[in-house]
């Protein structure tokens, strides 16, 4: 009886953990939303990710039997994925975005916008 209360701790820690996982995917997909269409496509891309998410987990860590604290841990991981860690994945995100995004105008406007030289040696 004991050691099937340990297992149980260890299963919840389990799916607390894809739960925050799934809540930091969650977090970056809320990002690329630009319009109501891509959305719900990609908010129907998360829920069958977490889905597979969840099953697989419970494969692993339980053979596959699904209990009612395994999804309550689950929950839980994904509001603290999404309430703290998510947010500083977000933004790191952004920053990395705005990185690139910035490198790729500096780097355009370098070698894209010299303009070509003619023979007269008027550039165009």
């Amino acid at each position: 009886m004991f050691f099937d209360s340990l297992g149980q701790i260890y299963i919840f820690s389990a799916f607390i953990y894809a739960g925050i996982i799934c809540g930091i995917i969650y977090k970056i997909l809320t990002l690329l939303r630009k319009q109501k269409v891509i959305g719900v496509i990609l908010d129907l891309c998360f829920c069958i990710v977490s889905t597979f998410a969840f099953l697989f987990c419970a494969l692993i860590t339980n053979f596959g039997q699904i209990r009612l604290f395994m999804l309550v841990g689950f929950l839980i991981g994904i509001f603290v994925g999404v309430c703290t860690l998510g947010k500083t994945v977000a933004n790191f995100a952004i920053l990395i975005y705005n990185k690139i995004r910035n490198m790729l105008k500096f780097l355009k406007h370098k070698y894209l916008n010299k303009g070509i030289k003619t023979n007269d040696g008027e550039q165009t």
